[in-house]
């Protein structure tokens, strides 16, 4: 571009009072470099202004920021994790959010490792952290492996006695629900309060359930003496017969339901139930009806 040219563009963007004239004469006294100096600079300042007023720019620009705080976050996270899995003489920082809080705050904007940690706990001896004993990643999985199973086992409990079904699917929401565990009371509390939707057993597992009730009743009995029995023979009697009492006919197909579609199976159904967005179960309760939901889920349809 010429010279002159550059000129002309640099007296349409310049900003502020300046008279072109003034402007005009002043580059035209000057080198062609100090020109083209200028005229750079000022090109890059409106290649920037018409960006930043492009809408779907400045979008695809804070969609990119937050993907990099998002990324800046995990990473953010995963040395918290990394710090919290360190040995540090037969013991590890407590992953809990007072750490947290205190490290990253004497820490300030520096990147926390083992070492940055144990040198500002040398030179502060009056910070204060919540331990616990160091615990090999072998023996997190068994810990967590153990944990697993135990919250398994309460599941196995309140399926045999509410008759609900030991599935895949309703395992895996109680293991989502309860990642750190919990007994028959805290899983019973969220099925009341609806914070767990699970899936009811069809005829089959309910029979299975009762049959292994029953076996677990008469094991718990098998070893008192005949005085003992006949303390609880009044208790046993009660028992047994709310055991069978659960036992009822097998569920006949309900009349004038349209079965649903084969593809909406009763994992489905309880997913989208403990889904956030409902979207899904308030279409198919207006195209099926909620009596096909429910016959599903009752496998009886």
């Amino acid at each position: 571009m010429a010279k002159s040219d550059q000129i002309a563009f640099i007296i349409r963007h310049a900003s502020g009072n300046a008279d072109p004239g003034d402007i005009a004469q002043y580059f035209h006294s000057q080198s062609e470099a100090v020109v083209q100096e200028a005229y750079q600079r000022l090109l890059q300042v409106e290649r920037q202004r018409i960006i930043d007023a492009d809408a779907e720019t400045q979008k695809l620009k804070q969609q990119a920021a937050a993907q990099v705080a998002e990324t800046a976050q995990a990473l953010k996270d995963y040395r918290w994790v990394a710090l919290c899995a360190h040995n540090f003489g037969g013991k590890s920082v407590a992953n809990v959010i007072s750490n947290r809080q205190i490290i990253e705050g004497w820490a300030q904007d520096k990147q926390v490792s083992p070492a940055l940690l144990q040198s500002i706990l040398d030179s502060n001896p009056q910070i204060k952290l919540a331990w616990v004993k160091f615990e090999s990643p072998q023996v997190q999985r068994q810990h967590s492996a153990e944990q697993e199973e135990r919250t398994k086992q309460v599941l196995l409990d309140i399926c045999r006695r509410y008759n609900y079904s030991f599935s895949d699917a309703n395992i895996s929401i109680v293991l989502q629900a309860f990642p750190e565990g919990c007994d028959a009371y805290q899983l019973e509390q969220a099925i009341v309060s609806n914070q767990v939707h699970l899936h009811g057993a069809d005829w089959a597992e309910i029979e299975q359930h009762t049959k292994d009730l029953v076996k677990a009743h008469n094991k718990k009995w098998a070893a008192k003496s005949v005085s003992e029995l006949k303390q609880q023979s009044a208790q046993e009697r009660s028992e047994r017969e709310a055991i069978f009492s659960r036992v009822a006919p097998e569920p006949t197909r309900p009349v004038g339901i349209t079965p649903l579609p084969a593809a909406l199976t009763k994992e489905v159904l309880l997913e989208k139930l403990n889904a956030a967005d409902r979207s899904a179960i308030n279409i198919w309760k207006t195209r099926y009806g909620m009596d096909a939901i429910n016959a599903r889920l009752q496998g009886v349809c």
